[in-house]
Formats: C-alpha cells, structure tokens, sequence
C-alpha cells in the first residue's frame, strides 16, 4: 500500500528533526587529574565507573570510592570499607557485608570535581577501567589532586 503525501511528509519532517538534533560528532572526554604544575589527561566515556583507592590514615585499611562519570562531573556510588568500624567512623549504622567488604549505598550526590588530599603514605589509586592512576607518586604529606572532567582536546595523554 503506498504511503498518503501527508504520512511521506511527516516521515520526511521526522528524519530531518532526528538528524538535525543528532549530534554530528561526539566530543570525547577525559578524567583530568591535576597534580600542582602537572596536568594529564586519560579518556573516559559518560556512564564509567571507577573507584578511588586508599588506605585510611587512621586505622590502616583499604577504602574504597566507587563513582560514575558524567558529561559535566561526576556521580557517586558506593563507599566500601575494609572494616566495620571504618564504616562506623564515618556514621554508616547500615553498612552492608557483600563480597569480602563493608558496603554503603552513596548514590546520586552530582560532583563537579574531586579535591583530594595525598600523600606516598596514603597509597591513593583511581582505578578506571583496566587502568591504574596513582595519585600519591613524588608527593608530599599535604599536596593535593583535583580530578574534573574535561574534553580531551591537545593536552597531555595519560599511557
């Protein structure tokens, strides 16, 4: 059955709104990590997790920060921690115990960027992907990382 003028119409009124508003290239992104005058660049896509490392500075055990990235920032997800009292230090009564750690849900909180405080002792690793970024290399007690989300543009590209 051949299609009426006015169905051929909206059709062809559809497509050109679909590919007008479809975006003609996508711009990549990059987790940008900035270490005082040092500043690299490792490509990310919107909707990837990762998780910040470290070992806490009171007790001695791991922590975990599991985030998502999004266009502007990022969101996150899940704290987890070696211990129970970690968990408790920080207020969580409803730490849950799954596979091996003490599990918060910390989900929704929309950050535009992450000021972390480092150090070699602390041990701080992002882990995104199959990649590991270590954040507490040639630093002091004290120095400070910022992580943003950026467009990867020509800037220096982490290996």
């Amino acid at each position: 059955m051949p299609m009426g003028l006015a169905q051929t119409a909206v059709v062809s009124w559809l497509l050109t709104v679909v590919i007008s508003v479809a975006p003609a290239h996508a711009e990549s992104i990059c987790l940008h990590v900035q270490t005082g005058d040092r500043s690299v660049l490792y490509p990310a896509a919107v909707a990837t997790g990762f998780t910040i490392s470290f070992r806490h500075s009171i007790y001695g055990t791991e922590v975990q920060e599991q985030f998502r990235i999004t266009p502007t920032g990022f969101q996150t997800e899940k704290l987890r921690y070696a211990e129970l009292r970690l968990a408790e230090f920080y207020g969580h009564d409803a730490a849950k115990f799954e596979q091996g750690w003490w599990t918060v849900n910390n989900s929704g909180s929309e950050l535009r960027q992450l000021d972390i405080r480092v150090s070699q002792e602390s041990a701080i690793e992002i882990s995104l992907g199959e990649r590991r970024i270590w954040l507490a290399e040639n630093q002091r007690m004290g120095d400070h990382v910022r992580l943003s989300i950026t467009s990867c543009g020509d800037g220096s590209r982490g290996r």
